[in-house]
């Protein structure tokens, strides 16, 4: 069974350095518990959904501040499922390491991520072809 978790980093002194949010783990019923998590997320600079079985990876524009987003071991398998990632582009490290991407394109949305430094692609079928691409 997937496992949903969040790994929560912010720079703020304010905000606890590390926190975890898992689907296990039921919300607090205080109604200013929205509103923290919310702010919360708007610092978010690690994201791991690693191991989670995601097909696409959605809704990413309002994490302004993304620094690393770890996606491996999940089944992303073509350009529209990360076509997201575009709209993140604070992102300096990224893992899609052993998914299912076969298609070399996925590289463009790859080439759309300014900040990028880091990325992980092994175990992907694409790996074998994406130098004819890149080059391009």
């Amino acid at each position: 069974r997937p496992h949903v978790s969040m790994t929560i980093s912010t720079s703020s002194a304010s905000a606890s350095p590390r926190s975890r949010i898992s689907r296990s783990t039921p919300a607090p019923r205080r109604s200013g518990w929205r509103r923290t998590t919310s702010r919360s997320l708007k610092m978010l600079q690690t994201l791991n959904l690693s191991g989670n079985m995601l097909t696409k990876i959605e809704a990413l524009a309002p994490l302004a501040r993304l620094h690393t987003l770890e996606l491996s071991r999940n089944l992303l398998s073509s350009l529209e499922s990360i076509a997201h990632l575009a709209l993140c582009p604070s992102i300096n490290v990224l893992d899609l390491s052993h998914n299912r991407i076969e298609d070399p394109k996925v590289m463009s949305v790859l080439k759309a991520l300014p900040n990028l430094k880091v990325m992980y692609l092994m175990g992907n079928a694409a790996t074998e072809r994406i130098a004819h691409v890149w080059g391009s």
